[in-house]
């Protein structure tokens, strides 16, 4: 972990078995604050199909660029190294975050029924937050031989929303 004007994060992992491949899956979690999160938006993945784990899984279409409806939270998606943004016009603020060796981005927020089992949040916290994950998962799941590694890495920057 480096701390400067930015907050980069770096998780390596090696395989050190002599014989055999090794299988992994891996995210960096960024839980960003928001004063309300039907307000925010995230963009840097329009035109990207993605999977809707409220919906079973199941498979959607992205919204084109430039749509005036930016992707809400509740969404699980597929992703490629690439700045992702989430817009907050409450705070007119911008948090940018920069990956690299992700193939996978995973927005996510308890919503209601999750968040009550979760005994670290409060009744309404899911209300002012969102997760915005960079990392490799489902069938982006890593596979390094014997003596490889693999980084994942992220830059996480803020900045006034203009």
């Amino acid at each position: 972990m480096t701390i400067r004007e930015s907050l980069k994060l770096e998780l390596i992992l090696t395989n050190t078995a002599q014989d055999s491949d090794f299988a992994f899956e891996n995210c960096l979690h960024t839980y960003s604050p928001c004063p309300k999160i039907s307000a925010i938006s995230i963009t840097g993945l329009e035109g990207k199909s993605y999977l809707d784990q409220v919906d079973n899984f199941s498979a959607k279409n992205r919204v084109a660029q430039g749509h005036p409806d930016p992707l809400r939270s509740r969404s699980h998606l597929p992703g490629h190294d690439r700045s992702r943004q989430i817009l907050d016009p409450k705070l007119h603020r911008k948090i940018r975050l920069d990956t690299q060796g992700s193939q996978s981005t995973v927005v996510w927020n308890p919503w209601i029924a999750k968040s009550q089992q979760m005994p670290d949040l409060g009744t309404d916290e899911y209300q002012r937050m969102v997760c915005v994950e960079s990392g490799n998962v489902a069938k982006n799941k890593i596979t390094l031989p014997p003596g490889k590694s693999a980084v994942l890495s992220l830059v996480i920057t803020t900045e006034p929303l203009t």
